[in-house]
């Protein structure tokens, strides 16, 4: 019996699964059994340790884009964490570490076609939640969790351009993938402000801090935030940014506001730190019932190729 096989014939025997529609927030069992619901949908997607190669492990079937595959082993991770049920744990911890790379960054050469900053920053959040939980690490030969955080930071933070719009990551890396190279976006900057804020608190080394806040005041001045705390999507860098695009994303939204978070949590509950993350959760207040259909209910939307997109993250 392969990992994964193992993994979902272990979860479904002690398993109760309720359907999401009879949640009840006011009972953990239920909350737990609707998650293990969830947890076991997302897995019947997973075959990538069925195949087991190099090229399918971590991965999630085509159209899922690898980024997204990121932020699911994150999910899965926050499953195992919150809920104890460790069913999952040997595919996750597998799957994070087929994806680190030569150099233990993710800058894996097999998604250069794909790979942006984005992308790159959406697996450092998993990265740091498996340092944040303490998530066991068998492999010796591979680094700490942390120290591969820290190995992404290093490599992002040294794509900061100072030669357009006063600072800012490009949403893309390599030149060979066009769309987007001029472009600076919401995602990129708020997942290395985000990325930052975290790895201060785990180290409380004083370089990440004084970078989220820079990553936070060149946000602000340059639009992404605006004067009511909507994050909106990027800007030209082929126009210095001076035409920011006025679309906004959920995601966005709610990385800027975790970064945010954790920053007030690091400072002890700093008031700037304080102010902004409030003013960050009213605003996302704009998701939930922008239609009369959809009262308070999310709407998720997160980037370009919206309707596929959303639906494949909505899995996730």
């Amino acid at each position: 019996m392969d990992m994964l096989e193992g993994a979902i014939h272990a979860a479904a025997p002690g398993a109760t699964f309720i359907a999401p529609q009879h949640l009840d927030i006011s009972d953990p069992g239920s909350i737990k059994s609707v998650a293990s619901t969830i947890a076991y949908g997302t897995m019947s997607y997973y075959t990538g340790n069925i195949t087991n190669t190099p090229d399918t492990i971590a991965i999630f079937p085509q159209p899922h884009y690898w980024w997204q595959a990121g932020a699911c082993w994150g999910a899965m991770l926050d499953y195992s964490h919150y809920t104890g049920d460790e069913s999952y744990d040997d595919v996750i911890t597998q799957a994070l570490l087929s994806q680190v790379g030569p150099e233990f960054n993710f800058m894996d050469a097999r998604y250069a076609g794909s790979e942006g900053n984005d992308d790159q920053a959406f697996w450092a959040f998993s990265i740091l939640e498996a340092a944040e939980r303490n998530f066991p690490q068998p492999d010796d030969f591979i680094p700490p969790w942390l120290d591969i955080a820290e190995n992404i930071w290093n490599t992002m933070v040294l794509r900061w351009d100072n030669t357009t719009c006063g600072g800012g990551l490009h949403w893309q890396i390599y030149p060979s993938n066009p769309n987007g190279l001029d472009y600076k976006n919401a995602v990129s900057n708020g997942g290395l402000f985000q990325m930052s804020a975290r790895l201060a608190r785990a180290t409380a080394n004083e370089t990440y801090i004084q970078w989220a806040e820079k990553i936070w005041d060149w946000s602000q001045k340059i639009g992404f935030i605006d004067e009511n705390f909507n994050v909106l999507d990027g800007a030209s860098s082929a126009h210095d940014c001076q035409d920011v695009n006025p679309l906004s994303f959920s995601y966005s939204q709610g990385i800027y506001m975790y970064g945010s978070a954790v920053l007030f949590n690091y400072t002890d509950g700093d008031d700037v730190w304080a102010d902004r993350t409030n003013r960050l959760l009213q605003a996302s207040r704009s998701y939930f019932g922008p239609f009369p259909n959809s009262t308070n209910i999310i709407l998720s939307l997160h980037g370009r190729n919206d309707t596929d997109d959303a639906f494949n993250f909505a899995r996730c």
